[in-house]
């Protein structure tokens, strides 16, 4: 699943194919992994998205936001991790700078 403002912009297809260039083939033959593109508000997506029983995990990036020398996450991370079914790693991406 994707959360990209460009979303708009390209179609599902080249969007679905970036993802997929995301995960190094090393891993996909260890591993079954899906990549969705849908439209619509991205936490409540990934969430519904993982109420489905083949969902073993989900995977997505937490994109740190600085507070007070602390570290807080987006509001879609927090979504998913409070209201995901199913376990919900988040790997850390590159700091966003405040504007």
């Amino acid at each position: 699943m994707v959360e990209d403002r460009r979303a708009n912009e390209q179609s599902p297809e080249i969007i679905r194919q970036e993802l997929c260039a995301w995960v190094p083939g090393d891993i996909r033959k260890r591993c079954s992994i899906r990549e969705i593109v849908r439209s619509g508000n991205p936490a409540e997506q990934i969430v519904a998205e993982a109420r489905d029983p083949h969902a073993d995990v989900v995977v997505i990036e937490a994109q740190p936001r600085r507070f007070l020398s602390s570290v807080l996450f987006g509001s879609t991370t927090q979504m998913v991790i409070r209201n995901s079914p199913s376990p919900v790693l988040s790997v850390m991406g590159a700091p966003v700078q405040p504007r």
